[in-house]
């Protein structure tokens, strides 16, 4: 196990070094003066000779580069050009919200698709594995965007349940869960979907095994052999999944956030992008980027817990 994690540590250092060169490019690449960019085409020239300085735009690249790569490795990913605020304690403020956000979403995910995926493969061709798969296809057809205003529309304009927006702060736990419930379960409905066709697909195929039939000609019952044989074999498919969607719920909270007028990453992001602070920005898309890869990480992990064989290859 010692050498399977020493792999994938090695592994994902160099996934974050790449992804340390990808974004910092960003800065270069894209057309035009960063500076001018940010600023605008009638900005007064000494500003803009200011604006390059501070975006360390007069040096030469591969030495940004390496400075950028020290602070960042130290927390310092510079400083917001539009909150004039560092950009880790900034970005660190508003990972407070998303961060439980996505966590109450892929609580729900896991929750409801697991049941309903194996609901729809114990019921194969009979009407609860079509009232199930319509239910599905529904999620996934759904936007999140427009399932999150069906919620507003339907649990805080008209039955007054929910806020319809806002983010009350964590001063009062229940009023802050409550907040993110419907953002939660829009961000959940399309991803539970998937998941749960997944989970049906898999277990159909574990269910054909020999030793499922097995485990029923002992006479076990159908709970046991369901949750304790045929789960096991099912999960690393669910685990690999499971991974990607926190990645895209991540992603997905950019427009949740947004449709919800929560103070989260997603927001900030869409509120730099606006102001044209490219800083911030960049460093956005780093903090991101590294959940994303410690993510694909402990999934990996889970790998070599789940099946034996793995760690070994």
């Amino acid at each position: 196990m010692a050498a399977y994690l020493g792999r994938r540590i090695i592994g994902l250092a160099g996934t974050l070094l790449l992804i340390s060169i990808a974004v910092f490019a960003f800065l270069n690449v894209i057309p035009g003066d960063p500076a001018q960019i940010v600023l605008g085409l009638d900005a007064d020239p000494a500003v803009y000779e200011a604006t390059r300085s501070r975006l360390g735009l007069d040096r030469p690249v591969v030495l940004r580069y390496v400075d950028w790569l020290a602070g960042a490795l130290r927390g310092d990913l510079g400083i917001s050009l539009h909150h004039e605020l560092p950009i880790s304690a900034l970005v660190g403020s508003r990972l407070a919200l998303t961060l439980p956000l996505a966590g109450m979403a892929m609580a729900l995910t896991v929750a409801l698709s697991i049941p309903l995926g194996v609901f729809t493969a114990t019921r194969h061709n009979r009407v609860g594995d079509y009232v199930g798969r319509f239910l599905m296809q529904i999620g996934i057809i759904v936007p999140e965007f427009w399932a999150g205003i069906l919620l507003i529309l339907l649990f805080s304009v008209r039955l007054h349940w929910t806020p319809a927006g806002g983010f009350p702060g964590w001063g009062t736990v229940r009023m802050a869960i409550v907040a993110l419930l419907l953002p939660a379960v829009a961000l959940a409905m399309p991803r539970v979907a998937v998941l749960g066709r997944l989970t049906r697909a898999s277990f159909l195929e574990v269910l054909n095994e020999r030793y499922i039939t097995a485990a029923r000609a002992k006479g076990l019952a159908e709970g046991c052999v369901l949750f304790k044989h045929a789960m096991k074999n099912a999960l690393i498919d669910l685990a690999t999944l499971s991974g990607l969607l926190v990645a895209q719920l991540i992603a997905g909270s950019i427009i949740i956030e947004n449709v919800f007028q929560l103070p989260g990453v997603g927001r900030l992001v869409f509120q730099a992008i606006g102001a044209r602070d490219l800083p911030l920005v960049q460093g956005i898309t780093v903090i991101v980027a590294v959940l994303i890869a410690a993510m694909n990480f402990f999934v990996d992990v889970i790998y070599g817990l789940l099946d034996p064989r793995i760690r070994y290859r």
